[in-house]
């Protein structure tokens, strides 16, 4: 079987969840016999390339991991190949235009509604002034040229004013109107709301529709997808494979917290922060793994308190992900974002570590209250807080947690039923073909 995998990254060494799962997905299927190409969508802003590209390589089925890179209206276009369409759901760019359902001060959003709250709350930002509006006018290609040169200029000119800005405090509270492009809220409401129809529109005509966690399949239910076209298929990774499982037991203090991933808002890095003020750095430290910027590690340093047991480690790879959860003892996912899966959450699971987590999206699907770990409400450092301490007070909860902690299914498994749906699409394909032959006599 040839198939043609569309995301908007390459298979590479982020830690950048689709591409790491994307990395293994084809790693998986070519030692299982199959022709696996590649082909990406971001910073090209051209359909006609990408079906281009995927007409050349003449695939039997082609599946999109992003919907980052494709304009909405995207459906016809791939329609046209006569080749069977699927689409995995990783996150909410079909309704959400920043893709994790989180409006600009960090408040969880419930959706589109029908555009008003899109252009509300999250309407087209143009800190650069009249520059930012001319860049939006040009051609996607020149603009992905000129945005980073025109990002470099806005830090350069922060900078002469008195330092770069954390991306903590650097956002804006709320679309109130100083920061829009020059349109109405009614003109604003109608182009998100003919931008999710479309989306819409473009996703029903798939062969398959694979939501990543029951939370997302909620979510597209809730914005007019049809419960029977959403099959849900929960993500495995490559490294969960190479992650020992073991039980945690209470070492001694101090206990070892682990924050892991992306060091950004969205997941919540200043949540975890300001929740370790006041707990003594003898019984517990927390370390951070992720890139981090420096005034981004001065302004959640200051946020701890200076806290002495907050530690930033900076960059990982994939390869040294099982050394950092064999270190820890409890894993933080105090996400802001609502999590389509938060996948470094299974990888916690894999080594046997409970979880402290934020009661939001997919994440109390694997993370139960008090059975293999802790939720507290999301964006709440008191009720992170509370739930830290509880471990700090019980070490014992470590062992118990963890007793409970279930390994996810491995990257083969999933693979497998993959290929399931792969056959089952393909067989409905030759079907379809079958009766038009009979029908018109061919």
């Amino acid at each position: 079987m040839r198939v043609a995998l569309v995301s908007a990254s390459g298979p590479s060494r982020t830690v950048t969840g689709v591409s790491v799962y994307v990395s293994g997905l084809v790693g998986h299927l070519a030692a299982r016999g199959h022709d696996v190409r590649h082909l990406r969508t971001a910073g090209t802003g051209d359909l006609a390339a990408l079906v281009g590209g995927i007409r050349a390589i003449a695939p039997d089925i082609i599946h999109i991991h992003d919907l980052v890179g494709l304009p909405p209206a995207f459906g016809e276009e791939l329609g046209s190949l006569g080749v069977p369409v699927i689409v995995t759901l990783h996150d909410f760019t079909a309704f959400c235009r920043r893709l994790v359902l989180v409006r600009a001060n960090l408040q969880p959003c419930s959706g589109s509604e029908g555009g008003r709250n899109c252009a509300q709350y999250c309407g087209p930002y143009d800190p650069q002034g009249r520059a930012g509006q001319l860049l939006a006018a040009l051609p996607a290609g020149v603009r992905s040229v000129l945005a980073p040169v025109l990002q470099s200029a806005a830090g350069a000119y922060r900078a002469a004013r008195g330092g770069a800005s954390s991306q903590f405090i650097s956002r804006p509270a709320s679309n109130d109107g100083d920061f829009r492009a020059p349109a109405s809220l009614e003109d604003l409401t109608q182009r998100f709301a003919a931008r999710a129809e479309a989306y819409r529109q473009s996703l029903l005509a798939a062969s398959a529709l694979l939501p990543v966690s029951e939370f997302t399949r909620r979510m597209y239910v809730a914005h007019g997808y049809p419960a029977e076209k959403l099959e849900v298929l929960p993500l495995s990774t490559p490294t969960l494979d190479r992650i020992r499982w073991r039980l945690r037991r209470f070492r001694g203090y101090p206990i070892l917290f682990g924050f892991v991933g992306r060091v950004s808002p969205f997941k919540g890095a200043h949540v975890l922060a300001a929740a370790v003020r006041g707990i003594p750095p003898q019984l517990a430290e927390f370390h951070l793994f992720g890139s981090v910027r420096p005034e981004d590690r001065r302004y959640l340093s200051n946020l701890s308190g200076l806290h002495p047991g907050v530690v930033f480690h900076g960059g990982y790879s994939q390869e040294s992900l099982p050394e950092i959860l064999d270190r820890i003892d409890v894993l933080i996912l105090p996400s802001i974002q609502q999590e389509t899966v938060g996948l470094v959450g299974l990888e916690a699971q894999a080594a046997g570590l409970p979880i402290i987590g934020a009661n939001v999206g997919a994440i109390p699907e694997y993370a139960h209250h008090e059975v293999n770990g802790l939720l507290f409400d999301p964006g709440n450092s008191a009720s992170l807080r509370t739930q830290i301490d509880k471990i700090v007070r019980g070490p014992h909860l470590i062992g118990q947690f963890s007793a409970n902690v279930v390994r996810p299914a491995g990257m083969a498994s999933h693979v497998s039923r993959l290929l399931t749906v792969y056959e089952k699409v393909l067989s409905s394909a030759r079907s379809t073909l079958g009766s038009i032959s009979v029908g018109t006599g061919r």
